[in-house]
């Protein structure tokens, strides 16, 4: 299934490594599953392909724009594909695509979009046309990336667009970070984590991710929900101070995974990369 929009850190290949990973949900189950750095949503998509997504499965992320293109996809399907098409028109007509694009960017990051659909539909044509499919905002909050130069940009069929929206119906839709999406789970509840990774690009939304204060506030967090019996799962870099905040002991399993890196703007910062999957399980309870 192709996705709504291209996402650096995605989890598409690596899906079938997570599922395995967590605990076999089923619809009718009383917990809650909780997807707090939703991205492009992956997991929770093929958690929803499966029947596996429990009564309550609540996506979020602190990208506002973002999250606005899954609820549009989600509840006015119809009318996003309807402007999605007539920018798709717009961009493959154009003589000058470069100006098209960078008008597009002026209206989104002015707030003047005439509706939440018009402004999804902006955010995934520049998404298929930018530098990269890279989102990435300034200290402003104001969206930068440069045009792609794309010769044949890969829009979504309305086909595409049906069926994530079919995934995403069971799917409560929520904006916020981690300190309000992390004190909410209780025992018996399911987290999949999937932060920005430690040492790389963070800049998805304003103000950033860092790492020598938000990965330790993270790992804090999971740390403690695994303590109260929540079942967790986190991805992350592959390094020693990742492996220290989520340490055996405090019994976290670690498991390597390679994965392809395809979004950087340099050639050679691409290619087959080790990342790590962390599971905690050692509280929970179905």
């Amino acid at each position: 299934m192709k996705s709504i929009i291209k996402w650096a850190g995605s989890k598409r290949r690596l899906v079938p490594r997570i599922l395995g990973a967590l605990p076999v949900l089923k619809s009718a189950d009383r917990c809650t599953f909780w997807e707090p750095f939703f991205g492009a949503g992956h997991v929770t998509h093929a958690l929803s392909a499966l029947g596996r997504l429990p009564q309550c499965t609540i996506a979020s992320d602190i990208n506002a724009e973002l999250m606005n293109v899954h609820f549009q996809v989600r509840d006015n399907l119809t009318r996003l594909a309807s402007e999605l098409a007539a920018l798709k028109a717009q961009y493959l007509e154009a003589t000058d695509r470069a100006a098209v694009y960078y008008a597009w960017r002026d209206e989104f990051n002015r707030g003047s979009a005439a509706s939440p659909v018009l402004e999804a539909a902006l955010f995934i044509a520049l998404n298929k046309t930018g530098f990269n499919g890279l989102y990435r905002v300034n200290q402003l909050g104001a969206f930068n990336v440069p045009h792609g130069r794309y010769e044949n940009p890969a829009f979504l069929s309305i086909d595409d667009i049906i069926a994530v929206s079919t995934l995403m119906q069971p799917v409560d839709i929520a904006i916020g970070g981690m300190a309000a999406y992390l004190t909410m789970p209780r025992p018996g509840d399911v987290v999949y984590a999937d932060p920005p990774y430690y040492g790389t690009f963070s800049s998805y939304a304003s103000g950033g991710f860092t790492d020598s204060k938000d990965q330790v506030k993270l790992a804090a967090k999971l740390n403690r929900l695994a303590d109260i019996g929540v079942y967790v799962v986190a991805s992350n870099a592959d390094c020693p101070e990742i492996r220290d905040m989520y340490r055996a002991e405090a019994g976290w399993d670690h498991i390597v995974l390679s994965r392809s890196q395809v979004i950087n703007s340099d050639k050679t910062g691409r290619g087959k990369v080790s990342e790590l999957l962390m599971v905690n399980k050692k509280n929970w309870r179905t």
